[in-house]
This record gives C-alpha cells, structure tokens and sequence, in this order.
C-alpha cells in the first residue's frame, strides 16, 4: 500500500458531532448551517457555491448515516433518523442516492478508504528514502496489521465493512469495492518487491487479489469473533506467516517490528 493512491476528505468534526448527537449528545446547528449554506450574513462565513452546498450535503448524508449504521446496523436504522441527524430533506437524500442501500454503499466505501487512509499515514511515518526489501515487506505487512487491528479495536468498522456490507451489498459488490480501495497499493508493493528480488516475478494481480482474499476472511473471522482480540492474535499471525512465506530468502530477512 506504498503509494495510497485512494484518499479521502473525511469531515471529521462534522462526523464527531453527528455521533455525538446519535448518542444523545447536543444539537449544534451551526454546522447545518454552513452546510446548507445559511448564515451568510454572519462576520467569517463564506458563501459557497452550488456545487459546494451539494457535496456538503452529501458528506452530512454520509457522515450522519455511518453512526447510525455502525452503531444499530443496516436494518435497524430508519433513513427518517439520519436524515434528520442530517438535518436535510428526504428528498435530498433520493437526490443524490437512489435508497438507503445506495447510500449504504457510500458509506461502506467510505469506511474502507478511511482504513486505506490510515494505514498509509503509517507507512509514510516509516518510509525511507532509501529502498530496502526488509522496508518493502514492513510497509506492506503493516498495511494489513492496520486493516485488521481496525477490524478488531472498531465495532463500527467490523458491524458496517464485515457484518451488513456482504449481506446487504452481496458478496460480489463487496469484493469489488475491497478491490477498489486496497488493490492499487497491494499491487504497487508487490511489484516493488518483484522489482528487487525479494519474491520471484509473476502477475502482480491475481497475486495481490490472492492475499487480499485471506486478509479479508482473516477479517471477516475477526468481526464475527467473540473474542476480537483474541482471534486478531492468531490470525495476524498467520496471515504475516502466508505472505512472508512468498520471500525467496524464506522470510528470514523480514523484519519482525510489525
């Protein structure tokens, strides 16, 4: 996940004040409001343009709905109930997704690119200019050891990307927006890794969709554990043994700082 080619501007104090809010915190209408692009009259706020206002309420939409389906989950959470978290109409919400699963899988994918995003704030704190097959293989097995310690620390993630995402996206929408936000990363590192000879040369990508395919049932077995923690343990394990296991030295020179 060298290159972290999928980023996202997550609003995070709109969304910190959104979970407060599904968990009985205060109203703060002053968000709402630069939002909808109201209180142009008052001193520091900036008039926005249409495009802007629009993409603000799809943030609202998304942010407001990711509490409520990480917390109650897909089924139980009523759309009247985000979009009044929301604060913006009902049919602001069919303006930009066709239902509630369209926008289900907004926010999925929402969840999977802020996990992308915080493991390559990892590896960049890591990196070095100069290249070594021991640093290739940390950035890539740290990649995943901030998938999975997401999955097991973050009820959210694990109730919103592995419990209602499958079921309710289907298991092929799924992968798909898996592939879509991990791949890219996955593949660059590998073919780095082909490039200085730490694994032999072959197709990147159906290498790369091979290992993500394990990391993610690795996942999917973290999420539905009863003990979270306890199954990262062995099964971080096992998947750094699996892809360690591809190094032509055996593993022997990978670095056990992961």
């Amino acid at each position: 996940m060298s290159d972290g080619r999928l980023m996202l501007n997550l609003q995070t104090n709109g969304r910190d004040i959104a979970c407060d809010r599904a968990k009985g915190g205060g109203m703060v209408k002053s968000v709402s409001a630069k939002i909808s692009g109201q209180g142009r009259g008052e001193p520091g706020m900036v008039r926005r343009t249409q495009k802007q206002r629009s993409e603000g309420t799809r943030a609202a939409l998304i942010d407001a709905a990711r509490c409520y389906f990480g917390q109650h989950g897909f089924h139980a959470t009523r759309t009247s109930e985000f979009v009044a978290e929301a604060e913006v109409t009902r049919g602001a919400l069919y303006h930009h997704f066709t239902d509630k699963e369209g926008l289900f899988d907004a926010v999925v994918c929402h969840v999977a690119e802020d996990i992308s995003r915080r493991a390559r704030q990892e590896v960049l704190a890591r990196s070095s200019v100069q290249e070594t097959v021991v640093r290739a293989w940390d950035r890539l097995l740290l990649a995943f050891d901030v998938y999975l310690r997401a999955v097991a620390e973050d009820r959210e993630v694990q109730r919103i990307l592995l419990i209602d995402a499958p079921a309710v996206l289907g298991w092929s929408r799924w992968r798909e927006i898996q592939s879509e936000v991990f791949m890219p990363g996955t593949m660059s590192t590998l073919h780095r890794l082909m490039e200085l000879g730490a694994i032999h040369k072959t197709a990147p990508e159906p290498l790369a969709q091979l290992i993500l395919a394990a990391t993610n049932d690795a996942a999917l077995a973290i999420a539905h554990a009863d003990d979270p923690a306890l199954t990262l343990e062995s099964h971080s394990h096992a998947l750094m043994t699996l892809v360690s296991g591809l190094s032509i030295s055996g593993g022997q020179t990978l670095s056990h700082s992961v």
